[in-house]
């Protein structure tokens, strides 16, 4: 790879929010702030904009990525940003009802891109996303990090290195404490968007999502003719919106469109099976997270209570006995992505993954409606 540092254009980029707690940080700091330069963002309006161009530029300033040129403000179109000649990357990190049209005028204009997940808004605007990057020939890298994770790359060692013989089957159960004001009895005004199905922010889509891609990179390809669906359960139809800042009802209820169990199996091609149990809307003293993995030779239990995608250090056992997992935060797994983007080591979600994650998704829904589930 290049040894210059990736000019990176930021869509959904404000002064506060996920992209700005979770996504860039790691960007400032070494030794990512030698591999990217963030040049530019672009929000909604003129004043975010400004207000965004400002804090990073005085964050690159005062950190280890320096730089004297001042981060450059977007509002409006996503094609501004996109055809600025500076920019080599666009990240795109804003509500899934508009990433495809952002995410594809960075395409179109032949800028590598980072897109959230869930990468738009149906299996169809995942194609679409796909099938351009694969016509200009940029690369990509998609917001499922989990598969990075400092503990999954220790179990996939552990598969990998054959102690547990040939793997037989995993089971997972998860789950997304109510605390989180999404898929429950009540939603964040800020998550209001996810109530709507056609949006494709459903548990399924987000939980089963990041579920469905951590488990083909660990265990390979999902074979889409096995897929079964043995629960798709809406048990809240409404919920209560919520005030972020509060916490405090507003008084509004709304029609909510989502399963809040789900549970599906079936089969890797490599033959051995699994079955998942993801849950919404428990409380988070709840058992989040249990996931066994059973091979001819032995087995690992995984254990911890935080939700999968926010697991940092769970308790590991191989055979009973505990193996040692490095301390980290939640968020070093994101850091370990764009490291992955720019070195090139492959390791990390792209859109092709996103796709057939989609495609699983599809199927699980599929099943789902011709058993009556739904």
């Amino acid at each position: 790879m290049s040894n210059k540092p990736i000019r990176l254009g930021f869509i959904g980029l404000s002064t506060h929010g996920w992209a700005s707690m979770a996504l860039v940080p790691p960007l400032l700091q070494a030794p990512l702030s030698s591999k990217y330069s963030l040049v530019a963002v672009s929000t909604s309006n003129a004043d975010s904009a400004a207000a965004s161009a400002q804090k990073y530029t005085e964050l690159k300033a005062a950190g280890s990525s320096g730089g004297d040129a001042p981060v450059k403000a977007y509002h409006g179109p996503a094609s501004q940003i996109a055809s600025d000649p500076d920019v080599d990357m666009i990240a795109v990190a804003i509500n899934s009802t508009f990433q495809k049209e952002a995410a594809l005028s960075a395409i179109e204009a032949g800028k590598d891109v980072f897109i959230e997940w869930p990468v738009g808004r149906s299996l169809q605007e995942t194609q679409e996303l796909a099938d351009a990057a694969k016509r200009k020939g940029v690369r990509s890298l998609i917001g499922a990090q989990t598969r990075l994770s400092g503990y999954v790359d220790t179990i996939k060692e552990i598969i990998d290195s054959g102690k547990l013989g040939k793997i037989v089957s995993t089971s997972f159960i998860g789950s997304y404490p109510r605390e989180l004001l999404m898929w429950g009895p009540q939603v964040s005004t800020s998550h209001a968007y996810a109530l709507s199905a056609s949006n494709g922010v459903t548990l399924l889509e987000v939980g089963g999502g990041h579920l469905i891609d951590m488990f083909a990179y660990v265990f390979g390809p999902i074979q889409l003719s096995s897929i079964s669906t043995g629960l798709f359960k809406n048990q809240y139809p409404t919920a209560e919106l919520v005030d972020p800042s509060t916490r405090q009802p507003t008084g509004e209820v709304r029609k909510q469109e989502t399963p809040h169990q789900l549970a599906f199996s079936g089969s890797f091609a490599s033959g051995s099976v699994f079955n998942a149990h993801v849950r919404g809307a428990l409380p988070a003293s709840s058992t989040s997270f249990t996931w066994i993995i059973d091979g001819e030779n032995g087995s690992l239990k995984v254990e911890e209570n935080a939700p999968f995608v926010m697991s940092s250090k769970p308790d590991v056992h191989l055979n009973g006995e505990k193996v040692e997992i490095k301390e980290e935060t939640p968020f070093q797994k994101i850091a370990r992505a764009w490291e992955d983007f720019a070195d090139g080591t492959g390791k990390a979600t792209t859109l092709e993954d996103a796709l057939n994650t989609k495609e699983v998704l599809e199927e699980i829904k599929k099943s789902a409606v011709a058993q009556g589930l739904c």
